[in-house]
């Protein structure tokens, strides 16, 4: 059982609990509210086929980016909130298997190269759950900037680590 406390005034949306190498999700939690949830055992989705669905593509991505012409539809991050919680456990992504006749890349973890903790996969290997929640048009520290920009938006993915009491 899981219980959700939002204390934010922003609704919190597309939650998921990571357990037991298992991905669950959990809905929304409205502001200021909260929700509990029961998990049942073997239920929700295996870690590494999320992280492999939503992640695989990442350094496809990267690459069409560093092409001067290269841009291709294909290689487009569609799903921005999976996509993100997939980059948490960035160090389950597996080796590319491309289309017939190109090269694979074998560079799984080694082509991220992101900060200390980044990767949240070692909390949920040594049982932590790790709750990941979509927080739209909110983010926890102000802009920098000093000018109104035309195009921009602020979201949050909160990640939070908590042990499993059994």
């Amino acid at each position: 059982m899981i219980t959700v406390d939002n204390r934010l005034d922003t609704k919190l949306t597309s939650m998921m609990v990571a357990i037991e190498k298992r991905l669950h999700n959990l809905g929304d939690v409205p502001a200021r509210q909260s929700r509990t949830i029961t998990l049942r055992a073997g239920s929700g989705e295996l870690l590494d086929s999320f992280v492999q669905n939503y992640g695989g593509h990442f350094m496809q991505v990267v690459n069409q980016r560093q092409a001067a012409f290269g841009y291709n539809e294909q290689w487009r991050i569609s799903d921005i909130i999976r996509s993100a919680v997939a980059a948490s456990f960035v160090s389950r992504t597996q080796p590319y298997s491309p289309r017939p006749g190109q090269q694979p890349y074998y560079g799984g973890y080694n082509y991220a190269m992101t900060p200390p903790a980044f990767d949240l996969y070692e909390l949920v290997r040594r049982g932590d759950a790790v709750l990941l929640a979509w927080a739209p048009e909110y983010g926890v520290t102000k802009p920098i900037n000093q000018f109104s920009a035309r195009r921009g938006r602020r979201d949050s993915l909160l990640r939070v680590s908590v042990p499993v009491q059994r």
